[in-house]
């Protein structure tokens, strides 16, 4: 009996799947989408707030020097490199003094090719970005164009926009949706009119605090990263409505002061770089000098947040993960590393947490994600041997072991 209930229901799922897969390729999808009231921007954030969400680069390349054209037709981009195109990040690589026109007519080559809906190009965080993106380099991408692209490049915003309110209750990850939030945020803002977007953008905004945070303001998931990234999004979404006159919501400026603590708890105090449940060892410089220069200042005296005990004593640091394992729906961070611990003297790691490997499409991921082995030594941040390539992309010992002596206590056989 339930083996029949779950077979119908994966067939229900399916149905629908395939049914909304039919919807969002239709005219009838696409009319709906592009009913849009008209107005160009109208406001632009100030560059510099795009520091709490894009690391600071040098914009030392000139649209001149790239050709893409006719790279909206090229099929054989794999997956990456496709979402980085399409997501149009790269802009924040080029130098303000470019062509404007060359910028406009690549963004115009891309309406004209993926105007209307299509899985890869209009995924949530892909099309987030390229909101983001468009909006924030207006210098280069809207500025002195003429009136008909004006009309276009607003019109395919908001039609963009429209798809992301359509759908976003339907993107796969809490972080994608939080991205989302902060495109719709950005957009409602940079158009006159849109209090439908802003009121939309900002209850969303609610509700992913209300499901996605713990009394104390560590993220439910109890990844170190996922507050890292919250924290930057909604400042982020913060300092765009103040840089906007508008008012900001208490609900905000409350769960960005918890969160803040729990970044001096996890990041600022201890400057160290725990490994716990998906850390990676990423300088944080840029995000700090922007909390610096933004007047947000944070402090925790704690010992013990979030499911995290850290312990500091003279030159000797040690941390535990103490806490409970995630609910199901937030665990795709998480490392089965309960009690695994890591152990600083004076700036040195002696003992680290083995972590896991990223790639979730990996047979890797699975297997260092539930290893019951969490911690081990770490001498000089390295193994007893190295490894570089070759030119073929194989791995070759750079360094190796070398056993001077040693002694077998065993008796012979």
């Amino acid at each position: 009996m339930i083996a029949k209930e779950k077979f119908f229901n994966n067939s229900l799922s399916y149905l629908y799947k395939q049914i909304r897969k039919v919807y969002l390729n239709s005219n009838i999808y696409n009319r709906k989408i592009s009913r849009v009231f008209d107005g160009g921007l109208n406001y632009v954030p100030n560059l510099s707030l795009l520091n709490c969400i894009i690391k600071s680069k040098e914009r030392n390349f000139r649209i001149e020097d790239f050709s893409l054209e006719d790279v909206w037709n090229k099929i054989d981009l794999n997956d990456k490199d496709f979402k980085k195109i399409h997501s149009f990040y790269w802009l924040f690589t080029i130098n303000l003094k470019s062509s404007k026109k060359i910028t406009q007519n690549i963004i115009s080559n891309w309406i004209g090719n993926y105007e209307s809906y299509s899985p890869k190009s209009w995924e949530t965080d892909t099309l987030a970005k390229r909101i983001i993106s468009w909006i924030a380099n207006s210098q280069i991408t809207y500025e002195n164009a003429t009136e008909n692209y004006k009309i276009l490049f607003s019109r395919n915003i908001k039609k963009q926009v429209n798809h992301l309110i359509n759908e976003i209750d339907n993107s796969s990850t809490l972080n994608d949706k939080m991205l989302g939030c902060a495109a719709i945020i950005l957009a409602s803002l940079s158009f006159n009119g849109q209090t439908k977007y802003l009121d939309f953008g900002l209850n969303l905004l609610k509700k992913i605090i209300n499901s996605s945070f713990e009394l104390d303001g560590f993220p439910k998931s109890r990844s170190p990263r996922q507050l890292l990234f919250y924290m930057k999004y909604l400042i982020f979404i913060r300092e765009l409505l103040r840089d906007s006159q508008n008012e900001i919501p208490e609900h905000l400026n409350e769960i960005i002061y918890y969160l803040g603590k729990c970044y001096a708890f996890f990041f600022k105090e201890n400057e160290k770089k725990f490994l716990f449940n998906g850390n990676q060892e990423i300088s944080n410089l840029d995000f700090q000098n922007f909390l610096k220069i933004h007047d947000y200042k944070f402090k925790n005296n704690l010992n013990n947040l979030g499911g995290y005990a850290i312990l500091s004593h003279k030159k000797n640091c040690l941390a535990m993960d103490v806490g409970s394992s995630p609910e199901k729906k937030n665990s795709s961070e998480y490392q089965s590393g309960a009690l695994s611990f890591e152990f600083f003297h004076e700036n040195e790691k002696l003992i680290t947490n083995c972590g896991y490997y990223q790639d979730f499409k990996h047979k890797l991921n699975i297997i260092s994600k539930s290893t019951a082995s969490h911690s081990t030594i770490s001498i000089d941040d390295s193994s007893s041997c190295s490894f570089s390539k070759n030119p073929n992309g194989q791995n070759f010992l750079k360094t190796n072991l070398k056993i001077f002596d040693k002694k077998n206590r065993g008796r012979s056989r």
